[in-house]
Parts: C-alpha cells; sequence; structure tokens
C-alpha cells in the first residue's frame, strides 16, 4: 500500500524534479488484491511500452532536474536505458549529451569513468591509470555482465563521440585486492599531504 503522506513527492510536486527517466518512473501498488502501476508522469507506461527515454519535466524545469542529486547520476543513467534499446525523444539526446559535457569538463574523465565501473562492474575502483575498472574474476567473467558491458559500452561510446569506457580489470584473490586499495590510498594521502 502507498502512503501518500509520506510519498509526498509522488503525488504533490508539481516540477517531478526528483523523478528518473521515464520509464524508470513507475510506481507499483501490492497492497491489496489488486496490484496496481502508477504512471508518475503520465507518459511513463507509455514509454516503456514503446521504449522511449523522455525527460519527465518541462523544458524550463530541466536544469534543476539534472542537478537534483548533485552527483550527476541522472545524467549518466540514460546510457543504462540506451544500453536496453530504448530511444531518446523530445530533445534528451541533445540535453543529456550537454549536461554529460558539462559534467566531465568539471569533473573530468575519471568522475566518468568510476560511474561507468559502478553502474556496470559495482566498483569505483580504477587500474591502469583509468583503463580498467577494478572487480573479481567472477564479475569479469560472468556472460550476463559482459553483455550488459556490451550494450552500455556501445551506447555510450556513440553518443559521446567515440569515448572509450574502461574494461573489467580481474583482481586475482582478495589479498592482492587489499593491498591495492590500501597502496592507492596511502600514496594519495602522503601526495595531499606533500602537495597540497
Amino acid at each position: 500500500m502507498i502512503d501518500l503522506a509520506t510519498n509526498k513527492h509522488t503525488f504533490f510536486d508539481e516540477t517531478k524534479t526528483y523523478l528518473e527517466y521515464t520509464p524508470n518512473s513507475i510506481a507499483y501498488d501490492y497492497g491489496g488484491e489488486e496490484h496496481l502501476i502508477i504512471d508518475l508522469t503520465g507518459k511513463s507506461v507509455e514509454d516503456v511500452c514503446a521504449r522511449h527515454i523522455r525527460i519527465p519535466v518541462a523544458e524550463g524545469d530541466r536544469e534543476a532536474w539534472a542537478t537534483q542529486n548533485r552527483n550527476g547520476k541522472k545524467i549518466f543513467r540514460y546510457w543504462k536505458l540506451r544500453a536496453k534499446g530504448f530511444t531518446p525523444i523530445e530533445g534528451a539526446a541533445e540535453y543529456v549529451k550537454a549536461q554529460a559535457d558539462c559534467f566531465i569538463k568539471v569533473n573530468g574523465w575519471i568522475a566518468m569513468k568510476r560511474y561507468y565501473c559502478m553502474a556496470n562492474f559495482n566498483t569505483v575502483d580504477l587500474l591502469d591509470y583509468g583503463k580498467k575498472c577494478m572487480a573479481s574474476e567472477k564479475i569479469c567473467t560472468d556472460p550476463k555482465i559482459k553483455e550488459k558491458d556490451q550494450a552500455f559500452r556501445k551506447a555510450i561510446s556513440t553518443d559521446l563521440n567515440g569515448w572509450t569506457p574502461p574494461v573489467c580489470g580481474k583482481i586475482y584473490g582478495y589479498i592482492i585486492w587489499v593491498c591495492h586499495y590500501l597502496v592507492s590510498h596511502v600514496l594519495y594521502h602522503i601526495f595531499v599531504f606533500l602537495f597540497l
């Protein structure tokens, strides 16, 4: 059952800046005998069926929508939908590309690479100067993850002018991972202490 008092944004906020893209802005009510799908934007169900990506706010509210979570995650989740075969409509592609360019200019490519690693391999640690996402062999060899990565890689590199995302870098064993983690963080703190 949905509690309208605690879920006020879902029903009462007119700008809808907290929402995701329309295909990800659907709520479910499993509380009663009837299981309801609640379309939070008025276009979500339509866009899921048509496999469209739409930004759920008016053009004047897009800046507030894009920066609502302040970490760029909302902008980059666009490529998760693209990797699943969704197509942008109503200027979503152009807007997202412009926001991604701005995010990269402000935060750098490392932030973009970390997002990619988190979205595909559940890690933010990078190896080989950002060319690899540090993950376990189990993750790197999982066929479902490989398939998802290939689709994500194709969508993001096409939309960002041939950018090559990092690949899955296998870490053999927990001890090696811990050593890498400790050394990289110790070196970082030494650098900050000495030079900043």
